[in-house]
């Protein structure tokens, strides 16, 4: 019997859905309390006095608005804060105070903020999306370029290929993803190169993250035997190929279930 599958939405159709919106569509993905609660957590203190406009939610709230935007401008941004916020405090049109209160977003608190949501998609997820009822998770790497300033550089040194001054810091990113619904549910930032800055470096930060029960897919970069040994032990199950220089033959052994 066969099946017809509707194919799926491509990143930018999702993105669409939020272009019309008049006001700040991520207030409905994210609770000023959710906010606070991961604030309070990582020490993001900053706009406390009632007149103060740009608070960590609603700068927040701001930089999604900005980032899902067909316009990523800081100003296009500031003027949809400033249609939401008319009812409450007079806000300027000026993209500084925005720009300040947004460099003082934390990475840590994007990251808690970003996989609490995927955490919460994949709890509320119909049984039948998952694979034999088990969460599937879905791990990958790659890299990015940052803003050039100083601090970055420090943090996330450029491509060694580069002269110095003329490259952009680079970062690498390792992230684990929900099958069911395509949501972040674990993110770990570091630089590309040096000590412990690969891949699988990064996704030893992630292992808290897998429950007992998960399936966990990866390509060959994560074939390791102390990878495999680490999830068992943790209850997940692993389906990764073998790393190209390993040589295996299935037909030596005794067979299964025996």
């Amino acid at each position: 019997m066969s099946h017809l599958y509707a194919p799926a939405p491509s990143f930018q159709t999702v993105l669409r859905t939020f272009a019309p919106a008049p006001d700040l569509p991520a207030r409905a993905l994210l609770t000023v309390d959710q906010i606070q609660a991961a604030g309070a957590d990582l020490g993001v203190d900053f706009a406390t006095e009632g007149h103060h406009v740009w608070t960590p939610a609603r700068t927040l709230w701001t930089f999604l608005t900005q980032c899902l935007s067909t316009s990523t401008s800081c100003a296009a941004a500031a003027a949809v804060a400033l249609r939401v916020t008319l009812g409450l405090h007079p806000c300027s049109e000026a993209t500084g105070a925005y720009c300040k209160a947004r460099a003082k977003l934390p990475v840590a608190l994007l990251s808690r903020l970003a996989t609490q949501s995927g955490d919460e998609l994949e709890r509320h997820a119909p049984k039948e999306w998952q694979w034999k009822g088990r969460r599937v998770l879905l791990g990958d790497g790659t890299t990015l370029s940052g803003p050039d300033t100083p601090a970055n550089q420090a943090a996330y040194p450029q491509h060694t290929n580069q002269k110095r001054g003329l490259g952009f810091p680079l970062i690498r990113v390792v992230v684990l993803l929900g099958f069911a619904t395509g949501a972040l549910v674990g993110a770990a930032i570091g630089p590309a190169k040096g000590k412990e800055a690969g891949e699988m470096a990064l996704l030893r930060e992630l292992l808290d993250r897998f429950q007992a029960g998960d399936v966990f897919v990866a390509d060959r970069a994560y074939c390791s035997y102390w990878l495999v040994s680490a999830l068992q032990a943790r209850g997940v199950d692993v389906a990764i190929r073998l790393h190209q220089s390993r040589h295996y033959d299935f037909g030596a052994g005794p067979p299964p279930g025996r």
